[in-house]
């Protein structure tokens, strides 16, 4: 039968030996993250919902870190829906994820897509829902395992989502998705600097410091030049960025880690 080694596992590099399983064991795996997907009322989003059906999106998300981590019954229940707002959240009350159509909408204007286009997922639309339903569930595994970390919990949910992006082994490949809510970022740090709104009481941080920190641990990861230029200065510091970061989610996820030798994250 076919083994299924985990996304990041490749002949060529030196780790710990993966644990195989055929398709049909991981297909078998329960997911932790059961996905429902909330037809919208409102026309316009409708686009955006039965793209997401056909990308199997956030669903295959959830299924990837079941795969990877060992949750036993675990179930956070993803709810993508139409909620009047652009946003995305995890509830910890109710155990729950929640990922808005909104919030597609508003990065596809962000990020200057003309207003037909606004209500459609294309490539960079996708790798943004990959990296919110990754970013969410790192949310969630923080308040459910009772993982410690130090730091904000936002940008510690940002690396989870970062490095599941950018563990395939390929560069270009982890460039092209991880830029997309890098972009995101970006654009959206730009927009708040335009309004009247301030995010100093933001429990996130500012846009353009998201933006950065999730380049600084593609460049720490791939030590790419077209990266390196964007972070100019701080780009020296990446790689011990990475490593520090990594090192932890490794020792927090180790009971719960799949590879033999419990070391999720290269």
């Amino acid at each position: 039968a076919l083994c299924l080694l985990f996304p990041w596992t490749t002949p060529t590099r030196a780790m710990a030996e993966p644990q195989r399983l055929t398709m049909e064991e991981a297909e078998a795996l329960p997911t932790a993250f059961p996905t429902t997907l909330v037809p919208p009322t409102t026309q316009s989003l409708r686009p955006v919902y039965e793209r997401l059906r056909q990308l199997e999106n956030p669903a295959l998300t959830g299924k990837l870190v079941s795969i990877v981590l060992s949750l036993g019954t675990l179930r956070i229940p993803i709810s993508v829906e139409e909620c009047g707002v652009a946003d995305a959240y995890y509830w910890p009350q109710k155990r729950s994820i929640t990922l808005c159509y909104e919030h597609l909408v508003q990065a596809n204007r962000l990020m200057g897509k003309p207003v037909a286009q606004q209500n459609q997922v294309d490539s960079t639309v996708a790798a943004l829902v990959v990296f919110t339903a990754f970013h969410e569930i790192g949310h969630a595994l923080v308040h459910t395992l009772s993982l410690q970390f130090p730091g904000r919990e936002e940008d510690v949910a940002d690396q989870f989502a970062t490095f599941f992006m950018i563990q395939s082994g390929e560069a270009a490949f982890a460039r092209r998705i991880v830029q997309a809510p890098a972009a995101y970022f970006s654009h959206r740090s730009q927009a708040s600097a335009q309004s009247s709104r301030t995010a100093a009481s933001s429990v996130h941080s500012p846009g353009l410091e998201r933006s950065q920190n999730i380049l600084c641990l593609l460049y720490g990861r791939y030590r790419d030049p077209e990266i390196g230029q964007k972070l100019g200065a701080r780009a020296a510091d990446c790689p011990a960025q990475y490593a520090r970061a990594a090192a932890t989610w490794n020792a927090q996820l180790a009971p719960y880690a799949r590879v033999i030798g419990g070391k999720t994250f290269e």
